[in-house]
Formats: structure tokens, sequence, C-alpha cells
């Protein structure tokens, strides 16, 4: 999850071993992080910490505080103008999306499932998954217990039931209240580089899913 991205981006600093001047090759990496919008991120930053580093610390105080995480973390993280109260551009963004392009790959939430069968078909969990039930149905029969057993892809998303589906009535958001719209107001107006960042990583996602499903078929 982005959150985590200081610590992560750490992954890249050359290790102490590392002699450049001896023509050794810097390591290289390739991140994959579930990149969510703004809102979303820091909603859940501050449910995580409200008890201890927030506690006292109102919603709308904390959004509206200087704390970098609420004011284009992700922009900020991957540009490297991490320093509380720093200057943030244009030119930021698009060293941020340069790194998108050549160092991480951000899925936004909607490419959750993607993510995970790109990492199932790259390391071979399914097939591993499988292996292991079979296993376990060698060794004590295919009874009742193990019948019913789900392994793998099914475990994190389980068939969806069509008939069910369309049965079900779309939940109605309630209207937000005054404080909701403020802080919603205050989000959009310090996120705005995030917001711009999230679109580039849904267009690059976007056009890995095409090319994906042109091989494929």
């Amino acid at each position: 999850e982005s959150g985590f991205l200081p610590e992560i981006m750490g992954l890249f600093a050359p290790p102490p071993t590392w002699k450049g001047n001896e023509g050794v090759p810097l390591p290289k990496a390739r991140i994959h992080a579930i990149f969510p919008p703004a809102a979303i991120r820091i909603s859940l930053y501050y449910k995580y910490h409200k008890n201890d580093s927030l506690a006292g610390v109102s919603y709308l105080q904390f959004v509206a505080s200087s704390s970098n995480v609420v004011n284009n973390y992700v922009t900020r993280t991957l540009s490297g103008q991490w320093e509380e109260g720093s200057p943030l551009t244009e030119v930021h963004l698009e060293i941020a999306k340069n790194v998108i392009s050549r160092k991480i790959h951000l899925w936004p939430n909607q490419g959750m499932k993607d993510m995970l069968l790109n990492w199932v078909e790259k390391c071979g969990w399914e097939e591993g998954a499988m292996q292991f039930r079979q296993t376990l149905v060698d060794e004590y029969g295919d009874g009742k217990m193990l019948g019913d057993l789900v392994l793998g892809l099914d475990c994190v998303f389980p068939p969806v039931d069509e008939n069910e589906a369309s049965k079900a009535a779309p939940a109605k958001k309630p209207e937000p209240s005054e404080l909701d719209a403020e802080i919603k107001r205050i989000m959009d107006e310090k996120n705005g580089l995030d917001g711009q960042l999230f679109q580039y990583a849904l267009q690059v996602y976007r056009s890995w899913a095409a090319t994906s499903t042109s091989k494929s078929t």
C-alpha cells in the first residue's frame, strides 16, 4: 500500500558493499503497490493511527494539518520533496510520473485483482495451491471435509453468482454532511497533484491491461 512508499523506495539505495567505480551495475527492482485515491488513503491512515500518534486529533484537524501525509503525499515521496512545507510543483509531478513508468508499478484500486493475477502468473502461486490441495486429498481422501476446500485465487475473489448479483439493489449513499463537504474541499485543495498522479497511474494500468489482454487472445 502506498502509505509505506518511503520505506519501499529505500530498496533503490545502493547497498553498502556496492562499488560503482568497479563497473558493478546497481541492483534493480520493480516494486508493486496499491495506489488508492487520496481520500481513501488519508482515511485509512487516520483510522490506523487515531489511537496512538493521532490520539486527540479530529479527522478535520488532521486533514487541515501541515502533515505531508495529507498534502500530495505520493507525489512528494516519489519526487523526493519530503521536507514538510517544501514547495511542490508540476515539475515534481512529472518526476513522480517518470518514477511510476520506470521503477515502480502502482496499481489503482480497480486493478487489485489484476495485480494479484499478475503475481500469481509470475510466481506460480495458483499451481502451488492446487498441488497442496491434491496433497491433502491424497493424504486424507476426498471426503466431505475436503470436498468444500477452496484454495488459490478463489479464496481471495470468490466466484460471483451473476443471478444473485443482478437481484441485489444498489446501496444508496447518504447525503454528505457540512463537515464531510468541508473535509472533501480541503482534501481536494491539498491533493491536486496526487489526483493527477492517480489519473496517470490509472492510464498506465489501462494501457497495461489492454496490452495484456491482446497478448492472451
